[in-house]
């Protein structure tokens, strides 16, 4: 629901802008009127879900069958309806030009919201749609197949997002590890010179 809810303010945002745009010119008027800074700071939150999303699919599918409580396709389809949602607006918002659809989805991913990791998913996602997208506007605008973009896409984020989750998980694991090791041996450290000082206080008496 959460995730809905911000795909849906992507696109009312991209959907404002471009009934603005239609009344001015030039690529300045394009990034003010479209605020991709906007777009970008809810995009950041919606790629944060989409990231839980792999992570409840990937728990999920290493459940056995038999000790699942939930169908694992339900992640992947909450990703596909809400990529399809913010990519559909991104298409029609530009009119179904590839130009500027390229242009705004630029603007979108240079935003200092969007860094490291999400940086590189905007990325991949505006060049995922650019690739899906045709030369014809009309077509773009009409017929693009959003819901085979975004099943291709989820194929793609879901490999390069788990991977990334795993690694974060295992060096969490490490560290904890690590201060939990640490925190063992101060304590016994302690406990070593309290003993110690309790004995030489013993052979004084």
């Amino acid at each position: 629901a959460a995730m809905a809810r911000s795909a849906t303010t992507v696109a009312a945002v991209l959907v404002v802008g471009a009934e603005a745009v239609q009344f001015g010119n030039g690529r300045g008027f394009l990034a003010q009127s479209m605020q991709p800074g906007v777009v970008a700071d809810t995009l950041s939150k919606v790629e944060d879900e989409w990231t839980q999303q792999v992570v409840a699919f990937s728990t999920c599918n290493a459940t056995a069958a038999d000790e699942r409580t939930e169908d694992c396709s339900e992640s992947a389809s909450s990703f596909e309806k809400s990529c399809a949602t913010i990519a559909s607006a991104v298409v029609k918002s530009s009119s179904g030009d590839r130009s500027v659809v390229s242009e705004y989805m630029g603007d979108i991913c240079s935003e200092p919201v969007l860094k490291g990791w999400r940086q590189e998913q905007c990325r991949s996602f505006g060049q995922d749609l650019l690739d899906t997208m045709t030369p014809d506007s009309y077509d773009n605008r009409e017929n693009l197949d959003t819901v085979a973009f975004c099943r291709r896409f989820w194929t793609r984020f879901s490999a390069s997002e788990g991977a990334r989750a795993a690694q974060e998980k295992a060096q969490k694991e490490a560290e904890e590890k690590k201060a939990a090791e640490e925190a063992a041996k101060k304590k016994a450290e302690e406990e070593a010179a309290e003993k110690k000082a309790e004995e030489e206080a013993a052979k004084k008496k």
